[in-house]
């Protein structure tokens, strides 16, 4: 963890940042990293475990959720299309996108 916060911060420098604020962006980079390996790193080991992958239990809960959804109760959820609630790459590329638009936006502003 050092090794890599210390090849993140070298990445940092020179930038204009003061030391808080490059740390923090360390941290912050390798926490969106972390989250998303353990979400999918969750999602093999249960397929795995069961052999039913996330698309597979998504179908086996379909008439669960489509009538909770059907039900009037969420109603923006259901105008939200299935395969982006189980896309964790495209999360983790949104996630990170947004991210970096910030931190941009952080360094525009120096």
């Amino acid at each position: 963890m050092m090794a890599h916060t210390e090849w993140t911060l070298r990445a940092l420098d020179g930038l204009g940042l003061d030391a808080a604020i490059k740390v923090r962006e360390a941290l912050t980079l390798h926490s969106l990293v972390v989250s998303a390996a353990r979400a999918m790193a969750a999602e093999a080991e249960t397929e795995l475990e069961t052999g039913v992958t996330l698309a597979g239990w998504w179908l086996t809960q379909r008439e669960r959720t489509g009538d909770l959804l059907d039900s009037g109760r969420f109603p923006l959820l259901a105008t939200i299309p299935e395969e982006t609630v189980a896309d964790l790459d495209g999360l983790f590329e949104y996630g990170l996108a947004r991210h970096l638009d910030g931190f941009a936006a952080l360094l525009a502003g120096l």
